[in-house]
Formats: structure tokens, C-alpha cells, sequence
């Protein structure tokens, strides 16, 4: 490939070399297309160009890179005004921009990759701004996933797991009435088995069906899969699957297409019945994460972006990183999709398969293939733990499996009425619904049904009390208080849960913020009884009586006892309550006034909150659908934040205290 006369003399980057510089990003650009007449555009100027044009931040405001100087140093690919004031908004480097430099050796004949520290594509305005950074553990993503490299780095994978304390043992398990049978010859053909309550260990797929006419088993169909399944007319994704699975030495393969009876309505109700246990149950799960549907392929070349051979004598080149962001897995076609979201929560491991590389997620670790395994890292998440989901998923499950049960026994209980309550579980729970409520269905009214199965997890034994459309009986008040994440929340055409229910709503909400379990343990026995709400009765319309999980019909309501004030008194509160520039709370309205307006605010309820402890405070507010019934639905939440200052605190809440506060029972629908 040719190179320009810039690309040609580039030298390693190093601290000794210093800045290099590659030109204005105009000339780039003109370069990567031709060296003159009848010439090739330079690859490396091409390289330099795609990666920004590509990139997150800059894919669109190319238009802003016009007059720009575009210089390698040690310290990043800068980009460079000729002039002006330092944009501290410009130092921001996503993980598509990060590179590294790569040297090759001749001795044994073939090219052996050597790492030697990183550079990155940085945005900068000022020549004299520098800064510091190194990447460790780092390894070059093959463009192949077929390549027997990946599918030893993914038995090392589960061979680390096996070890994990938090994550669930290989052990063979009950296998799900019928499985794909995977032969041993590739050349074989797959077929369908009915196990008939046989034990072993299964891997099973979670994809985006996608376009109509997909291969799916029915009543007629059933025979001729029992004896074979021809490859040939099976999408990409599901041909991908099994060969992963047989390359990774497992002989059974779930997927939902090929092992439910599409056309019997009576099978199908039945198996997806069952579908939480048989993720739950799985060995592994394959997650075609980067295809949009079915037809796409797990298996494709990986979009890694990799210079040619630059320098003198072609002595070295640059390769994209692909840094260990969650962005790879939540911008993800897949992770937009709710039924995906539930699987993610219950399969015990995930093999993800994204545009650029594999990444494995369990209990305790998340391996990313551009990193050695010295490069994992303990999962973590501003919304969903799986950690802290999985432990409780895998106790359910050893009730009815042969998995060893598993325990928590740093869980914090609560003793509420008869029943003790892991605390940790409606912490969890909370965190699901964060992940999960801004997903996609294809059929709205599954927003209930598409969770259930975590639901019935967390649950089973009856921890968590009565399932109120997305909201739990023992925590009510903690439950309530949802908020909307950050866009404005919509109605959805057709009812769906109440208004009071998070699922009620079209958009992502989250619960950050709401008290602790720390201080739910704390709550002051007198503010509780003066303040808090009251669960006096529940009406749940089940759309399926057997499945209290599940949607539920218009007219489902909760009687509720609770503090009650004027929205005018409260909103006046607010107003003349100030301690210098502090800001004492916030009110947010589930949607603004011009879309999907439920109604003005009458009057708030107290939530969950001690400010006698100096801690927050939630507050529902509410409008009255009929105020002579005492009927009313949600309208949004309010927080209260008292003063830092103690003595201004307790001010503040004698204040909020002397309100004209009056405890109502109400009918919330």
C-alpha cells in the first residue's frame, strides 16, 4: 500500500521523538484519496481519517475538523486549531479512539506483535497542554472469530469462572424438554431431541428474531427435525451458534425458534412458562449481541480498525483499541431489546459477541478480549449489577434443580410482620428496572411479562410479599418512588399498569437516589408512623390468573394510607424555605405540560425519607381523578434535600414538620 511522504518518515511514538506532525485534516482527507494522477490515496492518511470520521465523538461534526492540524505525539493523535482559547470539552477520548503501536519481527518467519505503550486520539485546542497515559494487558483482536485462538481464550474464560465463589458450578442439570443435539462432525446435521427429564449441560442463544419467514418449529415440522435439521436452511445466527457450541465441546443447544412449537399455543404457553429456569439453567448463553436480526451472523469479521505498515522501512503500525467500556454492550442492537434484558439477568454467563470483540459477563467478572485476562474487571454498573442479580436467580433455581443452593450470608434482613426480608433483594430488584425499563418491546403490552421471570426469581419463597404490577407489597414506599432517568416519560396508546407503576409509563426510569436498605434499617419508628404510607389493600386485575407476575387489566388500584398535603401549601413551602443558595429539592413531572400531560399537581404524599435523620425525602404527587371517591393517580416525584448546616437542618425540618400535613386513605389507580 502506498504512502505519502509523511506517512513514510513517521517513527514509533515515543517520549524522545517528540510531536510528528501529520497536517491539516483537510489534506489528509485529499491524500487518502489520490497521491496525484493516476495514483492510490496514502493508507496510513486514510487510516487517520476513518478513525476519526467513525468515531462517536467526531462522526458527526466532521465538518469541524476542517483547518485543524492533526499531530502524533507521544501523548495521542491531536487535534489541533491554529488559534484560540483551550475547549476542556474537547480532551473527552472515547474507546473508538484509542490506538496502539505495534512492531513486527522477522525471526521466525511471520509477523509477531509486540506491544509498546499506547497512543490516543485526543481533541485538543492548545499546543502546550499534555497529558500522561498508559494502557497495560493489552492484546490485538484477530478479525477472525473462527480462529481457534478465540475459542481457547473462551475455554480459559469458563475455566476462570469454574473458580469464581459467586458464580454457579458446571454440574448437569434437568435439560429442557427438547434441545438441539449437536453431532461431533461438523458435516453431520443437528437434530431435535425431546430429553424426557435426561440431565447435562446446555448452551443457549439469545438473538433478535427480526424479519419475518424465520425457520421455526411447528406441529408439521416436528418429525423431520427429530431426525435432522438441515444447516443449509437455518438463519446465519442459529448455524453460528451450533458451531460455537460444538467448538466449545457441548453437545445441547437451546433456541427459543427451534425448541417451541411456534403454531401450538398450548406448547407455547407452556415452555415460556418455563423459559426464566432455562436460561437460569444454562451452562453458557450466546448473545449475538451486534446482529440486528437473526440473518446477520454471530461469526463475522470483527470492525478493528488496523494501519498498514508505516515509517521508515515500514518498521511499525497502529492498531484501534477497544477499551473495556459497558458502551459496546448497552449501545448494542440486542441491549435495546426487553426480552434480551431479561435473559442477561438470568443466564449465569454471557458470551457476547459485539462488532469489534468477544466479552465475556458473569457473576464476578467481565473479560474483554482486547485485554489479557490480567485486564478483567469485577462488574460493575450505574444500574445493574449482574453480581448482585445472579446470587438470587441461583437460589431459586436450586430449589428445583440439582445446583447446589447458594447463600448470601452478609444479606441484610429486615423482620417486617412474619417474614424476614433480604434487603438486598429490592436493591436489586430496583436495579433490574433500571436496566430494563427503557428497552424496547416489540409488543408493548409485554412490559410486565418480559421481566416476570426475574420477578418470579426474586420471589420465591415470598421475600419480597405480593407483586403489584412492578411493585412490591413489603417496600411499597421505596417502590413508589421511581424516577424518570432523564428524558420526558410518555403514555403509552393503551393501558399497560397503573399510573403509579413505573411500567405504566413508556421510558427509562431508575431509582437512584431512593434510601439504602442501610437506611430503611434506620428508620425512625415515630417518623415512620407519622409520615410513611400505609398498604391497606390491593386489587390486581391479572390478565392471566395463574401468572401474578404478568400484565394486568385497567381498574388494577391500591388503597393507600398516608401523610397528605395541598400541592399549593408544598409548592409555597419550597418557595419561602431558602438557606442562602442551597438547593432544598426538586419536582419532577413525569411529562411536561404539551406531552402526554397527565393532569396539574393537586396534592403530595409522603414516601420513604427521615429528615429527622437529616436525609432526604421522597414525595409522590398526585392528581385527582375523583376527588369525591378519593381517587387519584400519579403525576410525578418530588425530593426534599435538607441544609447541610445542622442547625439550619433542623430548622428546616420543624418547618417541613408544622405543614398542614393530614394522612388520607386513598384509591391510586
Amino acid at each position: 500500500m502506498e504512502l505519502c511522504s509523511v506517512c513514510s518518515q513517521l517513527v514509533a511514538s515515543d517520549p524522545v521523538v517528540g510531536d510528528q506532525i501529520l497536517g491539516p485534516y483537510d489534506e489528509l482527507l485529499l491524500k487518502s484519496q489520490s497521491l496525484g494522477p493516476g495514483r492510490a490515496g496514502c493508507g496510513g492518511c486514510e487510516f487517520f481519517s476513518t478513525i476519526l470520521q467513525s468515531s462517536k465523538t467526531w462522526s458527526d461534526r466532521i465538518p469541524e475538523l476542517s483547518d485543524h492540524t492533526i499531530t502524533l505525539s507521544p501523548d495521542g493523535l491531536l487535534v489541533r486549531a491554529l488559534s484560540g482559547p483551550i475547549d476542556l470539552l474537547r480532551e473527552q477520548v472515547d474507546y473508538d479512539l484509542e490506538l496502539t503501536t505495534c512492531f513486527t519481527e522477522e525471526k521466525r518467519g511471520r509477523c509477531v506483535v509486540m506491544r509498546l505503550g499506547a497512543i490516543r486520539l485526543l481533541i485538543r485546542d492548545h499546543l502546550d497542554y499534555q497529558s500522561n497515559n498508559t494502557f497495560l494487558g493489552m492484546t490485538l483482536v484477530s478479525p477472525n472469530p473462527r480462529e481457534s485462538s478465540c475459542f481457547n481464550l473462551i475455554d480459559d474464560w469458563i475455566n476462570q469462572c469454574t473458580e469464581h465463589v459467586k458464580c454457579s458450578p458446571l454440574n448437569p442439570v434437568a435439560l429442557p424438554k427438547r434441545v438441539i443435539e449437536i453431532p461431533i462432525d461438523p458435516l453431520a446435521p443437528p437434530r431435535l431431541r425431546i430429553t424426557n427429564g435426561a440431565l447435562g449441560r446446555y448452551v443457549i442463544l439469545s438473538h433478535c428474531w427480526g424479519v419475518k419467514g424465520l425457520m421455526t418449529l411447528t406441529n408439521s415440522l416436528l418429525p423431520q427435525y427429530q431426525e435432522a435439521i438441515s444447516l443449509e436452511l437455518l438463519p446465519n445466527s442459529f448455524t453460528d451458534a451450533i458451531e460455537i457450541s460444538r467448538r466449545l465441546c457441548f453437545r445441547y443447544i437451546w433456541i427459543d425458534a427451534l425448541c417451541i412449537i411456534q403454531d401450538n399455543a398450548e406448547d407455547w404457553d407452556q415452555e415460556a412458562g418455563k423459559m426464566a429456569s432455562y436460561y437460569g439453567l444454562s451452562t453458557l448463553m450466546i448473545s449475538a449481541t451486534a446482529a440486528e436480526d437473526s440473518s446477520r451472523g454471530i461469526l463475522n469479521r470483527r470492525d478493528v480498525s488496523r494501519s498498514p505498515m508505516l515509517g521508515k522501512g515500514k518498521g511499525f503500525y497502529l492498531h484501534q483499541i477497544v477499551l473495556r467500556h459497558s458502551f459496546q454492550l448497552d449501545s448494542s442492537i440486542l441491549s435495546t431489546r426487553g426480552w434480551a434484558a431479561q435473559e442477561r439477568m438470568l443466564a449465569p454467563r454471557i458470551l457476547h459477541y459485539t462488532r469489534q470483540q468477544m466479552i465475556w459477563e458473569c457473576a464476578e467478572c467481565l473479560f474483554y478480549e482486547a485485554f489479557s485476562s490480567a485486564g478483567a474487571i469485577k462488574t460493575w454498573h450505574d444500574v445493574y449489577s449482574k453480581s448482585a442479580c445472579q446470587q438470587f436467580v441461583t437460589e431459586a433455581l436450586s430449589q428445583e434443580s440439582t445446583i447446589p443452593r447458594y447463600q448470601d450470608h452478609n444479606a441484610k434482613t429486615l423482620e417486617c410482620g412474619s417474614k424476614d426480608i433480604s434487603l438486598d433483594r429490592i436493591e436489586t430488584w430496583h436495579q433490574c428496572v433500571g436496566m430494563y425499563s427503557s428497552r424496547f418491546l416489540s409488543v408493548p403490552t409485554d412490559k410486565l411479562h418480559a421481566i416476570a421471570g426475574v420477578a418470579r426469581m426474586l420471589n420465591h419463597s415470598g421475600q419480597l410479599g405480593e407483586y403489584l404490577a412492578g411493585i412490591w407489597s413489603t417496600h411499597l414506599a421505596v417502590g413508589l418512588a421511581w424516577k424518570k432517568e432523564s428524558r420526558n416519560l410518555a403514555l403509552p396508546p393503551f393501558y399497560i399498569a397503573p399510573s403509579w407503576s413505573w411500567a405504566g409509563v413508556e421510558g427509562g426510569v431508575d431509582y437512584k437516589g431512593v434510601w439504602s436498605s442501610t437506611a430503611i434499617v434506620d428508620t425512625n419508628e415515630s417518623w415512620a408512623k407519622t409520615f410513611h404510607p400505609k398498604l391497606i389493600d390491593q386489587h390486581m386485575i391479572l390478565q392471566n390468573e395463574h401468572n401474578v407476575y404478568g400484565a394486568v387489566l385497567e381498574g388494577s388500584h391500591i388503597i393507600v394510607e398516608g401523610a397528605c398535603l395541598r400541592y399549593a401549601d408544598f409548592d409555597q413551602f419550597f418557595e419561602a424555605y431558602e438557606v442562602g443558595d442551597h438547593y432544598v429539592g426538586q419536582i419532577t413531572l413525569d411529562m411536561e405540560d404539551g406531552q402526554d400531560f397527565l393532569g396539574t399537581c393537586d396534592f403530595c404524599m409522603c414516601l420513604e425519607g427521615n429528615l429527622d435523620c437529616h436525609e432526604s425525602m421522597d414525595l409522590l404527587l398526585l392528581s385527582w381523578v375523583d376527588q369525591e371517591a378519593r381517587v387519584a393517580q400519579r403525576v410525578g416525584i418530588a425530593t426534599i434535600l435538607p441544609p447541610w448546616q445542622e442547625e439550619d437542618a433542623e430548622q428546616f425540618t420543624r418547618t417541613f414538620k408544622t405543614a398542614s400535613w393530614e394522612r388520607r386513605t386513598l384509591k391510586l389507580v
